[in-house]
């Protein structure tokens, strides 16, 4: 595939997903949620989330555990939010 139509092909799929996220968070529900109580993630799972280098309980763990970790840890903090997820490879 020509390298432009590749990079064009990228940037189509990005805004796709980027206006994914906005129907996402002020889209209609079929939770009576306010929107400022909507919360979207969007999670980048490139090889380099796999590096191991965000220290947690004194070890070492990759970028994605660390993500992982922190969306659980924010859903499970507060239940009365609508949560969305995008992920990506760029």
């Amino acid at each position: 595939m020509n390298y432009k139509k590749f990079v064009l092909l990228k940037l189509l799929l990005l805004i796709l997903a980027l206006l994914f996220a906005i129907f996402l968070a002020f889209g209609e529900s079929k939770k009576d949620i306010a929107p400022d109580q909507k919360v979207v993630f969007v999670l980048d799972i490139n090889r380099t989330m796999n590096t191991e280098d965000v220290s947690y309980d004194g070890k070492q763990i990759s970028r994605l555990e660390s993500a992982k970790y922190l969306i659980q840890k924010t859903i499970l903090s507060d239940a009365q939010f609508s949560y969305g997820l995008i992920i990506f490879n760029a």
